[in-house]
């Protein structure tokens, strides 16, 4: 039981002179409750070396945060939610997925050169932190970050759902660089990076065998204040609302993938152009990222699941 709290304690960044160092380390101590879960997680080869490779001592600080993917998760629940995340990745995806997406610059997923620019889309760990999602797909404009969306494999027991994997999607940041922002809008007419971010999350559930993602509720996300409410309600619910999402449980939408598609002659003539144009590009990253991460599968996609990538949401 020690190894699991000096580890833990070593990770929590402890400083006694800050409350939020004794808070760190408080939740570090409760992992004890757990003993076996957290020696389990310690243990897994993507932890032990990849994970604490690429993040070093802060690599298990998202579990003695305060809230770890959604304010509404227990403490057994985090936990849960972390080995479960890292135990199927270990066991789903090959070395050379490993190496690329903790060990370089991220596994490319997407990626267009057709203009002056360069843009791409990688799968990354987790960016910036972990306890908003430990792993992340980021745009990218000639190495500058445009967008980030990041997410972890839960089990969906956890929105009370029949047990098995399923991506959780638990956040979504756009850059603050204008001239980058305006740069994809000339390259991509009438889509921006979240839209393009997203269908790179739903062919990683494609190439996953999955039929649908989770997306996080404004209200339970960890950083969620009543000071930032109405923009928190605007950058997720209203954003996943435009993929025909649907109450999963308090803490999160379910979408559908493939993206469901209103069909086109339901689309305004002086509109239709505009919508074929970004269905295209979203199916070519939904396509691409979905072939991408299925050449680095250690075993087939789940049951269920299907090859097929149909073209973006309206």
């Amino acid at each position: 039981m020690l190894r699991p709290l000096l580890e833990l304690c070593r990770a929590s960044a402890f400083d006694r002179r800050e409350p939020a160092g004794w808070g760190s380390l408080l939740r570090a101590t409760r992992m004890l409750l757990h003993p076996v879960k957290v020696s389990r997680l310690l243990e897994l080869d993507i932890v032990k070396r990849s994970l604490l490779e690429a993040r070093g001592a802060a690599a298990f600080s998202f579990l003695t945060s305060k809230h770890f993917l959604s304010r509404s998760l227990s403490l057994r629940q985090r936990i849960d939610c972390a080995l479960h995340h890292y135990a199927y990745e270990q066991a789903t995806f090959s070395p050379s997925y490993v190496a690329s997406v903790y060990h370089d610059a991220g596994l490319e997923l997407w990626g267009d050169r057709s203009t002056d620019h360069a843009f791409s889309i990688r799968l990354m760990v987790g960016n910036d932190n972990l306890f908003e999602g430990c792993l992340s797909v980021v745009a990218f404009i000639d190495d500058q970050r445009v967008c980030a969306m990041s997410f972890s494999y839960v089990d969906a027991e956890i929105f009370a759902q029949p047990s098995g994997p399923i991506l959780f999607v638990t956040r979504k940041q756009s850059g603050r660089h204008a001239e980058h922002q305006q740069l994809f809008a000339r390259a991509f007419k009438h889509s921006s990076p979240p839209y393009f971010c997203f269908a790179a999350l739903a062919g990683i559930a494609l190439a996953n065998g999955a039929r649908e993602i989770a997306a996080i509720k404004y209200e339970t996300h960890p950083t969620y204040s009543p000071d930032n409410a109405e923009a928190m309600q605007k950058s997720y619910d209203d954003f996943w609302k435009i993929f025909h999402a649907t109450e999963l449980d308090e803490k999160s939408y379910r979408i559908s993938v493939p993206f469901e598609v209103r069909d086109l002659a339901q689309v305004s003539g002086t509109h239709r152009r505009r919508a074929r144009g970004r269905r295209q590009h979203w199916s070519a990253v939904q396509e691409s990222a979905c072939a991408t991460l299925r050449r680095h599968l250690a075993r087939p996609p789940l049951a269920g699941g299907t090859a097929h990538v149909a073209q973006g949401a309206p």
